[in-house]
């Protein structure tokens, strides 16, 4: 399979090291191709051929059995006037199984929006109701890697 230099893709391996991950198969219009593994990460590759693993992609949320990727609203949500950044985890629900919370930092001097205010913005860029946050927590800060990416695990719920 060929990618075009800068394309993100689902980062895939082959061999005996790799563990069970999501299976891909690469067939020509023969049928003739190989198999490979999905090692739960998103790549890009440059011009040059080199791979940066750019995320993950088992960041899902499961809610009533329909699954979803966060990345799509946080995305949105950090084109928000008032949100400078965004994190969406799920939340344990005894009924669904998970629903989505919204945490968020505000830009310098803005007032905290309320999350029917932010689910209006949402469903006004064509999110899908499945996919609104149900619990917005407003934080301080975003706990970061040294390379500025949201550590989500460290995101906890309020009491």
């Amino acid at each position: 399979m060929e990618i075009e230099g800068g394309e993100e893709r689902l980062a895939i391996g082959q061999g005996e090291a790799l563990a069970a991950g999501e299976l891909v198969r690469d067939r020509d219009e023969r049928g003739i191709g190989d198999e490979r593994r999905g090692v739960g990460g998103d790549a890009r590759i440059d011009a040059a051929g080199n791979v940066a693993i750019t995320g993950r992609n088992k960041d899902i949320i499961n809610r009533g059995g329909v699954k979803f990727n966060p990345r799509d609203v946080e995305n949105l949500l950090d084109g928000h006037p008032q949100i400078l950044q965004s994190a969406i985890v799920p939340m344990p629900d005894p009924v669904l199984g998970e629903r989505a919370c919204a945490f968020a930092t505000l830009r310098p001097g803005a007032a905290e929006p309320t999350l029917e205010e932010l689910c209006a913005y949402l469903l006004a860029k064509g999110i899908a109701k499945n996919k609104l946050p149900e619990r917005l927590v407003v934080v301080p800060e975003m706990p970061l890697t040294p390379t500025r990416k949201i550590i989500k695990g460290r995101l906890k719920l309020p009491a």
